[in-house]
């Protein structure tokens, strides 16, 4: 694995933030409280993409990822173990699955999707304790 100088991946990380700051800083969605990607559109995402995928895919990634955690951890506090959903599905396939569902409805919010894809997760797997 090639070795990067902090300077290169300082500038390569204000890359990123250049291009998503652009659309999802000042992004919020007032009436759920939802702030950054998940308060844009799914069109605006896709220009994102447009301009960088690379990036684009780390980044939602990990939006994804941390939305999707904390779905679960409400599960766990306010419901019981038992709903919790199993995350060790691919994020590769959640991603897509979100990406081609924003496709097809370019005018909904991002969180919206991965909302309802959340209902698509398997349950998690529980270990008897």
């Amino acid at each position: 694995m090639e070795m990067q100088s902090v300077g290169s991946i300082a500038r390569k990380a204000l890359g990123i933030v250049a291009v998503w700051g652009a659309v999802f800083c000042s992004s919020s969605h007032a009436e759920t409280g939802i702030v950054g990607v998940g308060a844009t559109s799914c069109a605006q995402l896709g220009d994102v993409y447009k301009r960088d995928s690379t990036e684009a895919e780390h980044l939602m990634t990990m939006y994804v990822q941390g939305y999707l955690s904390g779905l679960n951890g409400a599960q766990l506090m306010i419901a019981k173990a038992s709903a919790m959903k199993d995350l060790d599905t691919p994020i590769e396939s959640i991603i897509n699955a979100i990406r081609l569902a924003c496709d097809q409805r370019p005018t909904a919010y991002v969180y919206e999707i991965i909302s309802e894809s959340w209902r698509t997760i398997p349950p998690a797997k529980l270990k008897p304790q």
